[in-house]
């Protein structure tokens, strides 16, 4: 307060140096100082904590109000079936209701600015005219009926302008500028060009038309355009759609005069209501959702929200008392005094109101069924985040546990049986002390929790693992009942941050180490974005070691009940989601599912233990690179978490399962989209054929060859194969150089051919160019007779010139290559099998009739390709006939 008594001037304000020369201040000794301070320090902490608590629980508490508007708007309070929507702003509506336009039971209106250059038009104004000047009064969303506006305009400026006065219980929606603001006219108003103003016919109640609104208020953000002025332009508008009851009555769309008047009347009855309405207020406001319903019977043919969006159901859903009263200019004033004692008087019915709220729409109905889902598949459940380690962001009973369970004598040269109790304790603070240290490192120096899982950890003089996966056949006894004890668990609402009260909703644990967290949304309360928006926002990883770059929580999922994106690095802003979802007939999202959420595969599929454990152990792999600007030399190394999207995941696991039941022999194409990862689902996929065995144990192949013409699939299977099997020399290319490196035995790529898969390379890498070599030495050697080989061949559509198409094209007919010559394509995946059926007759490599006549190429006006035919690019993978989705391999 000082600082202002001293500050003056009229431009800037200041305070002078001879004023600052004069404060006193007083200096009490140094311990004193020290000693106030830091006292301040922890009570101002404890204060700025409980603001922070108070501001993220009235943030949620908007958050639960506008989801409340959104489910009533969209699906009424009588939880029947609902249906897919294609609103825009609801995924779903009742199964009872249609999707109408709005100009079938409202008539659109708009408003207009009188000229200012007449000033009679200005001059004993008479005529309410709401601006944008107005607005501030329904941007909270608590305010049902306009207050009074700014200006007033003249009847001759209304008489002489488009502006049109408009009657009571006409809905205004801000469309320029602040965008998707609504309320309704409380007495005959006039309004400028920068709303749409809709007169609702005796179909639609304008308070339900405003829920209705206020519900689309994120949707209105995307139909805005211009670049000066945001807008929403007439034709926009024009098409909006709103849910409603089915009509039973020809004639119920339209409304006649005296109805119009019977409303009005009614609006004007809220502004003038007796002085009992204080008291009235009182009493219904503090009434729950499913007793409001009974104070407004239902009009037939209305829709079902409509018996509970009045005034009442307002102040209801809102907290507040009705919307006559919100008016500010209203002739009695003790309604104002009564409006300030209603919600004084009445904060325990508004908490049971909430209550109430969130105990049908909050977010714990979701997480019940995904952690009820994960607990029968054998995942632990802690309801609470009991026993977290949010310093060390470990969950150290299940470390301790997995630990003593399957390597007990690793466990007693640290924690020795003989020593007491205090000792045992501190080797057991020590030994996690040592395990953080170890994820704590660079994911380059072996750190992070994907190498401590796969390669474990050192606290001397003892070696643990961190995890077991699971064995490849069933003969080794051991290592099954070690990937048995696995730990798996799930936990709700983990308080995981030291420097403020966020948490997060779930996070997934594996021996005791965060692997994924989760932040669910459901759609009746708040949408994907949002749950997206609160990664990017509200968690930061600095200093929160739950959520650094792979040094604990490998991946993040924003989950709502209809969709799913997952991120492997959180930055701020700059974090980037991808989606996680099933695609839903050629697009984006989920189809609906009758029986639960859309979203559900996530727990049902995804986390389900084999497959999840399969994941971490098998899929996610660090991908490393090092660029050099040619310009400067500046050398860049990027490291980047590679997490199977969902369409990968799935190609992958429905091929191995295909191939294990149905063995060698089988055809299967696989439709890959470019840009969608096709390099990362090859390399996957051989490693999961090379390693692959059937029911009775038995290796399925000996050997995986990938046919390709493209150099980085060489280095990224060496590289994610390398950090898969812990070892190098899985993968051989055959190519020129390789040859030379050989030796002096070597002096062939089919010498090399039969050298490495003699040697049992479990991943051999071949050109299109040398791939007939591979035939050859397998029907030549003798040694590879009994052996069965699966081939995956990229791009089943490749070049048709150049070397690869020559060596392609030896195949063809005479007539074949004259339609080739004349514009015609040949498939590479066709013409692989009839390179293995003319130049290798062994039973390992049998290929299936597959037609090989080429293509006519698509003509078009310009005479090149068709945009179908220029995106005809996909991989060939052989090994089931039962999914026509993703790559083209013969096995």
């Amino acid at each position: 307060m000082q600082w202002a008594v001293l500050a003056s001037g009229v431009t800037r304000v200041g305070i002078r140096s001879s004023d600052l020369m004069r404060v006193r201040i007083p200096i009490p000794p140094l311990e004193k100082q020290a000693t106030i301070a830091d006292y301040l320090d922890r009570e101002t902490a404890q204060i700025d904590t409980l603001i922070a608590k108070q501001e993220q629980l009235v943030g949620r508490l908007r958050q639960r109000r506008h989801a409340q508007i959104v489910r009533g708007a969209s699906q009424g309070v009588d939880g029947g079936p609902l249906k897919a929507s294609s609103l825009g702003w609801s995924n779903h509506i009742c199964a009872a209701w249609e999707e109408l336009n709005l100009r079938r039971v409202a008539t659109m209106k708009t408003g207009h600015t009188p000229s200012r250059a007449k000033i009679e038009y200005w001059e004993n104004t008479t005529i309410p005219w709401f601006t944008l000047a107005d607005v501030w009064q329904l941007r909270d969303g608590t305010r049902m009926y306009l207050g009074e506006t700014a200006n007033r305009i003249s009847e001759l400026g209304l008489a002489n302008s488009a502006a049109e006065l408009l009657p009571a219980g006409t809905v205004v929606l801000s469309r320029t500028a602040s965008v998707g603001f609504s309320g309704i006219m409380p007495v005959p108003m006039a309004t400028s060009q920068d709303f749409w103003n809709w007169v609702c016919s005796e179909r639609l109640e304008p308070e339900f038309l405003v829920y209705v609104f206020r519900a689309m208020r994120g949707y209105f953000a995307s139909l805005m355009m211009g670049s000066t002025h945001q807008t929403i332009y007439q034709p926009v508008a024009a098409a909006l759609r709103i849910p409603s009851r089915r009509s039973t009555s020809s004639g119920a769309s339209s409304r006649t005069s005296t109805s119009r008047r019977r409303r009005s009347t009614r609006s004007s009855r809220r502004l003038s209501a007796s002085s009992s309405s204080p008291r009235s207020v009182v009493r219904r406001s503090s009434r729950l959702p499913s007793q409001v319903s009974s104070t407004s019977p239902r009009r037939e043919g209305s829709s079902p929200v409509e018996a509970v969006a009045t005034p009442w159901g307002a102040a209801v859903a809102t907290g507040g008392s009705t919307p006559g009263i919100d008016s500010p200019w209203s002739s009695n004033a003790c309604r104002c005094r009564a409006r300030t004692r209603t919600r004084a008087a009445a904060p325990t019915h508004i908490c049971a109101m909430l209550e109430h709220i969130m105990a049908i729409h909050h977010e714990k109905a979701f997480e019940n069924e995904l952690c009820a889902t994960l607990e029968a598949g054998g995942w632990l459940y802690s309801p609470t985040a009991a026993g977290y380690d949010k310093q060390r962001a470990l969950f150290p009973d299940d470390v301790y546990a997995w630990l003593q369970q399957t390597q007990p004598e690793e466990w007693a040269k640290v924690v020795k049986p003989t020593a007491s109790a205090a000792e045992q304790e501190k080797a057991k603070q020590q030994l996690l002390d040592r395990l953080v240290a170890t994820l704590d490192l660079p994911l380059d120096a072996g750190g992070g929790t994907l190498n401590v899982l796969r390669g474990g950890f050192k606290k001397t003089p003892a070696s643990f693992a961190m995890c077991a996966f699971k064995p490849a056949t069933s003969l080794n006894r051991t290592a099954t009942s070690r990937y048995e004890a696995v730990r798996l668990r799930v936990m709700r609402q983990v308080y995981y941050s030291t420097k403020n009260g966020n948490s997060i909703d779930l996070v997934l644990f594996v021996n005791g180490l965060p692997v994924a967290t989760i932040e669910l949304k459901t759609e009746n309360t708040q949408t994907l974005g949002e749950a997206i928006a609160q990664y990017k926002q509200n968690r930061d990883p600095k200093g929160e070691p739950l959520l650094g770059f792979g040094n604990r929580c490998l991946v993040h999922f924003a989950v709502s009940d209809d969709r799913v994106a997952m991120t492997t690095k959180l930055a701020g802003k700059a974090t980037h989601f991808l989606p996680f979802d099933r695609g839903n007939d050629g697009r984006s999202g989920n189809p609906l599912n009758p029986g639960g959420a859309a979203s559900e595969y996530l727990w049902t599929e995804v986390l389900q233990l084999d497959a999840w454990l399969h994941i971490l152990g098998k899929l996610l792999h660090l991908d490393k690179r090092t660029q050099t600007d040619p310009i400067t030399g500046t050398v860049t190394k990027t490291t980047t978490l590679l997490f199977p999207r969902y369409h990968q995941w799935e190609l992958v696991t429905r091929l191995l399962e295909t191939a294990r039941a149905e063995g060698p022999g089988q055809r299967y194409l696989v439709q890959h989209s470019a840009g969608s990862g096709k390099t990362n689902s090859i390399s996957w996929l051989a490693h999961g054929l090379a390693t692959l065995h059937d029911a009775d144990d038995r290796k399925v192949f000996d050997t995986v060859i990938v046919v390709t013409d493209r150099t980085v699939l060489d280095d990224q299977l060496q590289k994610a194969i390398s950090q898969i099997e812990g070892v190098d020399g899985t993968v051989a290319t055959i190519n020129a150089d390789e040859v030379r490196k050989a030796g002096e035995n070597v002096t062939s790529k089919s010498a090399l051919l039969a050298k490495e898969l003699l040697s049992g390379k479990l991943i051999v890498i071949v050109t299109l160019q040398t791939f007939p070599f591979a035939l050859e030495a397998i029907r030549e050697n003798s040694g590879l007779t009994d052996k069965r080989f699966a081939i995956i061949a990229d791009e089943a559509h490749s070049s048709q010139t150049g070397e690869a198409a020559k060596k392609l094209k030896e195949v063809l007919t005479a007539d074949e290559r004259a339609a080739v010559d004349d514009g015609g394509e040949f498939d590479t995946e066709a013409v692989l099998a009839e390179q293995m059926a003319a130049r290798a007759d062994s039973p390992t490599c049998r290929s299936s009739p597959s037609p090989r006549r080429p293509r006519r190429r698509p003509s078009s006006c310009s005479g090149g390709r068709t945009p179908t035919a220029s995106r005809a690019r996909s991989t060939s993978t052989r090994c089931s006939r039962r999914s026509r989705r993703a790559t083209s391999s013969t096995c």
